[in-house]
């Protein structure tokens, strides 16, 4: 958790030096994304659960060179899975978690608010991820004694990986679609173990970008 939260800083450190670097093609951008998305971990046994749900959140980025892109994204991600420990016994959860990202984005083409030749771009994102989350559990009955429940608020770090397509529709607007995937370092999320298992929760789904770039 100690390099995650490192390279966090370095990243973020790496945001803001930009701004003095190449001065006539640095520009910011600002924007909004929502997604959807579907949970794994010791709920479905460590499968994804088809039960989507929603998420939004912001994006702020500098783009001080035209294939490397860095910023921040802050959003709310709602989660639900399920676990079934009879078939008359199905215990619902629904998590919140508060996603925050220090980016860096790599383009496969050269692309931005100056490169007018290229419209549109693959992309591949990497950072660490930092989370605060809290599950709610519902209908839950006959446990035993090796369950051990987490009710509170919690932190956690992760890994966050994207791979999207981004495009430019005017000279400072550019949408964007991104699949993602976030290895989560906790069991936590699920709001429940028994006894000595582990399996780390994770999330995957689906986001789409709106942004203005601005000078």
């Amino acid at each position: 958790m100690k390099n995650i939260l490192c390279l966090a800083s370095f990243l973020t450190c790496i945001l803001i030096s930009s701004s003095y670097g190449q001065t006539s093609l640095r520009y910011w951008s600002a924007g909004l994304y929502i997604s959807t998305q579907v949970h794994s971990g010791f709920l479905s046994n460590g499968r994804f659960a088809f039960h989507p749900s929603p998420g939004f959140g912001f994006v702020l980025k500098n783009s001080f060179f035209n294939r490397i892109h860095v910023g921040i994204e802050a959003g709310y991600i709602h989660l639900r899975n399920e676990y079934k420990l009879s078939d008359q016994n199905l215990w619902k959860a629904s998590i919140s978690n508060i996603e925050l990202l220090p980016t860096i984005e790599v383009n496969f083409r050269s692309y931005g608010k100056y490169y007018r030749k290229n419209p549109s771009t693959p992309y591949l994102k990497f950072c660490p991820s930092i989370n605060v989350f809290q599950t709610r559990l519902d209908n839950v009955a006959d446990f035993t004694q090796d369950f051990q429940f987490f009710p509170y608020t919690y932190f956690s770090t992760g890994w966050y990986t994207g791979v999207g397509y981004r495009f430019r529709t005017a000279k400072d607007y550019s949408y964007g679609i991104e699949i993602f995937l976030n290895n989560m370092l906790t069991n936590k999320t699920s709001g429940f173990t028994i006894g000595e298992s582990y399996i780390a929760d994770r999330y995957a789904g689906i986001k789409v970008y709106w942004s203005y770039m601005k000078l």
